[in-house]
This record gives C-alpha cells, structure tokens and sequence, in this order.
C-alpha cells in the first residue's frame, strides 16, 4: 500500500539562563513589557516584578514612589524612596 509523503516538524527553544534587569521610571512615557531599557521602563515597581524571574533586577530610578500593593488597595502606606 503506498504511503503519502513522510512530513517532519523541527523545533528548538532556546531558554537564556542570563538575568535580566527590568527598569522602572515615574515618568515613563513608553511602558513596554518586559522593561528592558529607561526608554521602555514601567511606570511601577509592581509591573516590573511581575515580570521578572529569580535572579533579575528591576532597577528603579531617582524619586519617590508610592504603590498600591497587589490587592489593588490604594489606602496602603507603602513608600519606596
């Protein structure tokens, strides 16, 4: 019985095991995930830990930064200087 042509599927994941430093900028106007650079910074810490792994750095910039915590309560008394 004659068969059909023989198809092969190939992939490869390559998986960096480098950190990553993600920036964090009050006055951010670009916010692009994963905040790889001050011109794509987030806009809060909890954005950029979100988005890192164990072993990254979320570098923030100068200033004073007041975030609500994950439960989204804004009433928090939460400050990073």
């Amino acid at each position: 019985m004659p068969m059909g042509p023989l198809l092969s599927s190939n992939a490869v994941l390559i998986v960096s095991s480098l950190p990553l430093t993600h920036y964090v900028s009050l006055g951010s106007t670009n916010p692009v995930v994963p905040y790889l650079s001050w011109a794509t910074a987030a806009t809060n810490i909890q954005d950029a830990i979100d988005v890192a792994f164990a072993g990254d750095l979320v570098l923030v910039s100068n200033g004073v930064l007041r975030d609500r915590h994950a439960g989204g309560n804004w009433q928090t008394t939460n400050r990073v200087a």
